[in-house]
């Protein structure tokens, strides 16, 4: 029998209205209402429209979805809340959109990691000081922000005078970073799902490596400081206030005080933003971010910096910066381990979980992953022989495998 719920649960995933799906299918609003309701059977015709359109299998539509079954039994009884996001999502169908994504994901997480022994990853640990400091120090918040800061780029791991990897180390730290693929690109944002497992979305394109890291530093920022905080719930201007408070936990992180007072007396004109160009190649963060750092450390005056942003302005380095083109950008590398681990060493058969378990096309598992599907074909093919070199952090098998 048809499964009305499925076929609402993939509209909404996908950020259709019934309108708009009913205009996709040549077909009318009510028998769309009617078939989520499972009140009328779909022809083979449409179940055929609504598997190329979604890129999965025919079944799909007539069998329980394996995101019920990897939900853990917390999720079941508290689903993921978007409102946590560090990223405001007034609209309820884009909110809607999102919270289905981040389920459906999560539940695919699951579902690939289930049998998988991770070492004990620092962001847990990170968090839970983090807590601690906002809770109990006699600090300023500015001081504790700064503070923090300072913690998270020892506890990660990243060099003294260098952001190189940080994307890297920020996964290795147990944060899931994606590219957003599913919906149109929007900004990055960030959440914790139950509070145990950190989730960082980025743009699929557009960036600059050096925006890339801000965007990074932006959103640990968010998970460190704000994790308790429903964005929804807040006023505007309180909003505004948690941003700026990112931001600059993201300027101490990438740009540590004494070195970036250090950095600038070789800065000749504080004001034009190409003088910040050697900055730029040693930090990985962008110019406006490195005008707008002297601007907030009390280097130059409000004038001053007024004529550095109207001087980016009229560069046109909004659209593009120098060195751009040099730096490559990070892409994240976590999930692409974990798949390589996963199909590898047997735990999970790679056509049998397209085909017979979460009955999705390779092109869908790219969208909801953010992965290129090319990355998939050899295991459509034939097994690899060797794995590839580990990238993020060593996976062993659990000694008891459960379903």
């Amino acid at each position: 029998m048809f499964k009305g719920e499925n076929l609402q649960y993939l509209r909404r995933l996908h950020g259709y209205s019934q309108e708009k799906l009913a205009k996709l299918l040549y077909t009318s609003v009510e028998n769309v209402r009617l078939y989520e309701a499972n009140e009328k059977e779909p022809d083979f015709q449409i179940v055929n429209r609504l598997r190329l359109l979604f890129y999965v299998r025919g079944r799909y539509f007539y069998r329980k979805q394996l995101v019920d079954r990897y939900k853990s039994e917390k999720r079941k009884q508290e689903p993921i809340d978007i409102t946590h996001s560090s990223k405001r999502i007034t609209n309820i169908s884009k909110a809607q959109t999102e919270t289905l994504y981040i389920e459906y994901l999560d539940s695919f997480v699951n579902y690939l990691t289930k049998d998988l022994e991770v070492p004990l990853e620092p962001i847990f640990a990170l968090k839970e000081q983090a807590s601690q400091t906002l809770k109990n120090s006699t600090m300023s918040r500015e001081e504790r922000i700064r503070y923090i800061a300072s913690l998270a780029r020892k506890e990660i791991g990243l060099k003294e005078e260098s952001n190189r990897r940080l994307l890297f180390f920020l996964e290795k730290s147990g944060i899931f970073i994606f590219e957003k693929m599913l919906e149109d690109a929007r900004e990055a944002y960030s959440l914790w799902v139950e509070g145990s497992r950190p989730y960082i979305f980025l743009r699929k394109y557009g960036d600059s490596a050096g925006w890339r890291n801000f965007d990074l530093a932006h959103e640990l920022g968010h998970l460190l400081l704000h994790h308790h905080i429903e964005f929804s719930t807040i006023s505007e201007e309180k909003y505004e206030e948690l941003e700026e408070e990112a931001n600059r936990f993201a300027l101490h992180f990438l740009l540590p005080e004494e070195e970036f007072m250090r950095d600038m007396r070789s800065v000749l004109d504080w004001t034009d933003p190409d003088a910040y160009v050697n900055m730029k190649r040693k930090w990985d963060v962008s110019l406006y971010w490195l005008g707008y750092r002297a601007f907030e450390s009390g280097l130059i005056t409000a004038e001053e910096y007024r004529q550095f942003y109207q001087t980016m302005r009229q560069r046109g380095y909004w659209e593009w910066e120098p060195l751009d083109e040099m730096h490559l950008l990070q892409q994240p590398q976590k999930m692409l381990a974990i798949f390589e681990f996963v199909f590898n060493e047997d735990l999970v058969d790679f056509a049998t979980m397209l085909e017979e378990e979460w009955l999705f096309e390779l092109e869908f598992l790219a969208k909801i992953t953010g992965i290129d599907a090319h990355f998939f074909n050899r295991y459509m093919l034939e097994k690899p022989r060797f794995m590839q070199e580990k990238r993020i952090v060593p996976f062993t098998r659990m000694n008891n495998r459960y379903s």
